[in-house]
Protein backbone atom coordinates (compact mmCIF):
# COMPACT_ATOMS: atom_id res chain seq x y z
CA UNK A 1 0.00 0.00 0.00
CA UNK A 2 1.42 3.54 -0.89
CA UNK A 3 1.25 5.66 1.51
CA UNK A 4 3.57 8.91 0.59
CA UNK A 5 1.88 10.69 -2.28
CA UNK A 6 3.89 13.93 -2.52
CA UNK A 7 6.23 15.81 -0.53
CA UNK A 8 5.65 20.00 -0.86
CA UNK A 9 8.45 22.07 0.35
CA UNK A 10 7.22 24.85 2.65
CA UNK A 11 9.52 28.39 2.33
CA UNK A 12 9.66 28.58 5.60
CA UNK A 13 12.45 25.33 5.90
CA UNK A 14 9.40 22.67 6.87
CA UNK A 15 8.55 19.86 4.90
CA UNK A 16 4.79 18.36 4.81
CA UNK A 17 4.27 14.62 4.45
CA UNK A 18 0.95 13.38 3.00
CA UNK A 19 -0.78 10.25 2.01
CA UNK A 20 -3.91 9.10 0.74
CA UNK A 21 -5.40 9.20 3.56
CA UNK A 22 -4.62 12.73 4.32
CA UNK A 23 -2.48 12.02 7.29
CA UNK A 24 0.14 14.42 7.60
CA UNK A 25 3.61 15.19 10.04
CA UNK A 26 4.92 18.83 10.09
CA UNK A 27 8.74 18.31 10.59
CA UNK A 28 10.80 22.00 11.23
CA UNK A 29 14.34 22.72 10.77
CA UNK A 30 15.31 20.09 8.52
CA UNK A 31 17.15 22.08 5.52
CA UNK A 32 20.91 23.55 5.42
CA UNK A 33 20.24 25.94 2.88
CA UNK A 34 18.30 24.91 -0.35
CA UNK A 35 19.40 20.66 0.41
CA UNK A 36 18.44 17.96 2.68
CA UNK A 37 20.94 17.17 5.31
CA UNK A 38 22.29 13.63 4.94
CA UNK A 39 21.50 12.76 8.18
CA UNK A 40 17.79 12.97 7.61
CA UNK A 41 16.15 10.15 5.58
CA UNK A 42 12.28 9.41 4.60
CA UNK A 43 10.49 5.96 5.16
CA UNK A 44 7.61 4.52 3.88
CA UNK A 45 5.17 5.17 6.42
CA UNK A 46 6.60 9.15 6.48
CA UNK A 47 9.02 9.25 9.46
CA UNK A 48 11.76 11.30 9.22
CA UNK A 49 14.40 10.28 11.12
CA UNK A 50 17.47 12.35 12.84
CA UNK A 51 21.10 11.51 14.01
CA UNK A 52 21.79 11.01 17.74
CA UNK A 53 23.37 14.74 17.78
CA UNK A 54 20.51 16.61 16.11
CA UNK A 55 17.87 14.81 18.20
CA UNK A 56 19.77 15.46 21.78
CA UNK A 57 19.39 18.83 20.47
CA UNK A 58 16.04 19.21 19.26
CA UNK A 59 15.07 17.24 23.01
CA UNK A 60 17.48 20.57 24.73
CA UNK A 61 16.11 23.19 22.78
CA UNK A 62 12.38 22.32 23.65
CA UNK A 63 13.33 21.56 27.08
CA UNK A 64 14.75 24.78 27.73
CA UNK A 65 11.46 26.70 25.86
CA UNK A 66 9.21 24.25 27.87
CA UNK A 67 10.99 25.59 31.12
CA UNK A 68 10.39 29.10 29.95
CA UNK A 69 6.74 28.66 29.52
CA UNK A 70 5.93 26.71 32.46
CA UNK A 71 7.88 29.44 34.61
CA UNK A 72 6.19 32.30 32.97
CA UNK A 73 2.15 30.60 33.59
CA UNK A 74 3.72 29.92 36.93
CA UNK A 75 4.17 33.64 37.43
CA UNK A 76 1.05 34.23 35.56
CA UNK A 77 -1.56 31.83 37.20
CA UNK A 78 0.09 29.38 40.05
CA UNK A 79 2.58 31.70 42.46
CA UNK A 80 1.80 33.17 45.40
CA UNK A 81 -0.38 36.22 44.45
CA UNK A 82 -3.03 33.36 43.46
CA UNK A 83 -5.18 31.52 45.84
CA UNK A 84 -4.24 28.45 44.21
CA UNK A 85 -0.86 28.32 45.40
CA UNK A 86 -1.95 28.75 49.37
CA UNK A 87 -4.37 25.54 48.83
CA UNK A 88 -1.56 23.48 47.12
CA UNK A 89 0.48 24.69 50.28
CA UNK A 90 -2.00 23.22 52.31
CA UNK A 91 -2.32 20.32 50.83
CA UNK A 92 1.52 19.97 51.63
CA UNK A 93 1.80 20.79 54.79
CA UNK A 94 -1.37 20.16 56.59
CA UNK A 95 -0.75 16.31 56.32
CA UNK A 96 2.57 16.75 58.05
CA UNK A 97 1.68 18.56 60.89
CA UNK A 98 -1.01 16.11 61.63
CA UNK A 99 1.73 13.22 61.13
CA UNK A 100 3.92 14.81 63.51
CA UNK A 101 1.23 14.69 65.82
CA UNK A 102 0.08 10.94 65.09
CA UNK A 103 3.28 9.32 64.08
CA UNK A 104 3.80 6.33 66.34
CA UNK A 105 7.99 7.40 67.18
CA UNK A 106 8.70 3.81 68.62
CA UNK A 107 8.22 2.18 64.95
CA UNK A 108 9.12 5.41 63.39
CA UNK A 109 11.64 3.91 60.58
CA UNK A 110 9.33 1.28 59.92
CA UNK A 111 5.83 3.30 59.07
CA UNK A 112 8.42 6.32 57.59
CA UNK A 113 9.80 3.19 55.05
CA UNK A 114 6.10 2.59 54.16
CA UNK A 115 5.50 5.77 53.48
CA UNK A 116 8.73 6.60 51.45
CA UNK A 117 7.94 3.78 48.98
CA UNK A 118 3.97 5.13 48.70
CA UNK A 119 6.00 8.41 47.85
CA UNK A 120 8.30 7.24 44.99
CA UNK A 121 6.01 4.79 43.56
CA UNK A 122 3.42 7.87 43.09
CA UNK A 123 5.59 10.05 41.93
CA UNK A 124 7.26 7.88 39.11
CA UNK A 125 3.49 7.41 37.93
CA UNK A 126 2.37 10.78 38.60
CA UNK A 127 5.41 11.31 36.10
CA UNK A 128 4.46 9.16 33.09
CA UNK A 129 0.37 10.41 33.67
CA UNK A 130 1.42 14.09 33.70
CA UNK A 131 3.73 13.40 30.43
CA UNK A 132 0.73 11.58 28.37
CA UNK A 133 -1.48 14.14 29.37
CA UNK A 134 -3.70 11.47 31.18
CA UNK A 135 -3.58 13.35 34.88
CA UNK A 136 -2.13 16.85 35.21
CA UNK A 137 -1.58 19.13 38.09
CA UNK A 138 -2.01 22.34 37.10
CA UNK A 139 -1.51 24.38 40.00
CA UNK A 140 1.98 24.04 41.94
CA UNK A 141 3.96 25.32 44.46
CA UNK A 142 7.16 26.86 42.06
CA UNK A 143 8.11 25.53 38.30
CA UNK A 144 11.45 23.76 39.78
CA UNK A 145 9.17 20.94 41.79
CA UNK A 146 7.43 18.46 40.32
CA UNK A 147 3.42 20.27 39.54
CA UNK A 148 2.22 17.24 42.22
CA UNK A 149 4.80 17.57 44.58
CA UNK A 150 1.92 18.40 47.80
CA UNK A 151 0.12 15.56 46.80
CA UNK A 152 2.96 12.56 46.49
CA UNK A 153 5.06 13.53 49.10
CA UNK A 154 2.87 14.32 51.44
CA UNK A 155 -0.84 13.99 51.36
CA UNK A 156 -1.12 10.34 49.57
CA UNK A 157 1.67 8.99 51.88
CA UNK A 158 1.08 10.42 54.91
CA UNK A 159 -2.95 9.12 54.70
CA UNK A 160 -2.09 5.70 53.87
CA UNK A 161 1.24 5.64 56.67
CA UNK A 162 -1.15 6.61 58.95
CA UNK A 163 -3.69 3.78 57.93
CA UNK A 164 -0.84 1.46 58.27
CA UNK A 165 0.20 2.43 61.63
CA UNK A 166 -3.57 2.37 62.68
CA UNK A 167 -4.28 -0.78 61.13
CA UNK A 168 -0.59 -2.45 62.46
CA UNK A 169 -1.21 -1.61 65.92
CA UNK A 170 -5.07 -2.51 66.21
CA UNK A 171 -4.94 -6.05 64.09
CA UNK A 172 -7.07 -4.27 61.25
CA UNK A 173 -7.47 -5.46 57.73
CA UNK A 174 -4.93 -3.13 56.08
CA UNK A 175 -6.15 -4.13 52.72
CA UNK A 176 -9.99 -2.84 53.64
CA UNK A 177 -9.05 0.17 55.30
CA UNK A 178 -6.50 1.26 52.81
CA UNK A 179 -9.07 0.37 49.76
CA UNK A 180 -11.52 2.70 51.66
CA UNK A 181 -8.83 5.22 51.77
CA UNK A 182 -7.91 4.88 48.41
CA UNK A 183 -11.34 5.30 47.03
CA UNK A 184 -11.79 8.67 49.31
CA UNK A 185 -8.28 10.08 47.32
CA UNK A 186 -10.02 8.77 43.78
CA UNK A 187 -13.66 9.52 44.07
CA UNK A 188 -13.73 12.28 46.41
CA UNK A 189 -10.89 14.41 46.67
CA UNK A 190 -9.48 13.76 42.92
CA UNK A 191 -13.26 14.84 42.46
CA UNK A 192 -12.90 17.60 44.76
CA UNK A 193 -9.47 19.00 42.70
CA UNK A 194 -11.24 18.45 39.55
CA UNK A 195 -13.81 20.74 40.05
CA UNK A 196 -11.97 23.56 41.80
CA UNK A 197 -9.64 23.83 38.30
CA UNK A 198 -6.23 21.80 40.11
CA UNK A 199 -6.68 18.99 37.98
CA UNK A 200 -7.08 17.85 34.59
CA UNK A 201 -8.27 14.55 34.09
CA UNK A 202 -8.59 13.86 30.35
CA UNK A 203 -7.98 11.56 27.71
CA UNK A 204 -10.09 8.62 28.68
CA UNK A 205 -8.67 8.62 32.59
CA UNK A 206 -10.96 8.29 34.74
CA UNK A 207 -11.35 8.35 38.83
CA UNK A 208 -12.01 4.46 39.16
CA UNK A 209 -8.23 4.44 37.45
CA UNK A 210 -6.99 6.72 39.68
CA UNK A 211 -8.80 4.13 42.46
CA UNK A 212 -7.13 1.30 40.78
CA UNK A 213 -3.64 2.99 40.90
CA UNK A 214 -3.92 4.02 44.20
CA UNK A 215 -4.55 0.46 45.42
CA UNK A 216 -1.54 -1.32 43.06
CA UNK A 217 0.95 1.13 45.16
CA UNK A 218 -0.28 1.40 48.32
CA UNK A 219 -0.27 -2.98 48.63
CA UNK A 220 2.89 -2.85 46.75
CA UNK A 221 3.99 -1.24 49.00
CA UNK A 222 2.28 -2.90 52.16
CA UNK A 223 4.21 -6.13 50.20
CA UNK A 224 7.82 -4.42 49.91
CA UNK A 225 7.44 -3.36 53.70
CA UNK A 226 6.69 -6.68 54.88
CA UNK A 227 9.48 -8.07 53.02
CA UNK A 228 11.92 -5.55 54.27
CA UNK A 229 10.87 -6.79 58.02
CA UNK A 230 11.39 -10.12 57.74
CA UNK A 231 14.50 -9.26 56.38
CA UNK A 232 15.39 -7.47 59.15
CA UNK A 233 14.00 -10.35 61.77
CA UNK A 234 16.13 -13.03 59.55
CA UNK A 235 19.18 -10.84 60.17
CA UNK A 236 18.25 -10.29 64.18
CA UNK A 237 17.80 -13.84 64.98
CA UNK A 238 21.57 -14.82 62.89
Amino acid sequence: METIAFIIIIPAGSVMITSNYVSAWYITSIFSGNLLKEDYCLYGLGVISLSYQDYWNQITEKNDEMTKLISSYWHQYSDMGNWQFWMVLAFLLLPLILLYFLIDRKRLFEIFFFGYTVHIMWTYVEQVLANYSYFIHTYFLSPWFPPALSMTASALPVGFLLVYQYCTNHNKNFYVYSALLSAVFAFVFASFEKYMGLVKIERGMHQFYIFLIDIGIVYTAYWFTKLMLKFRDKGTRS
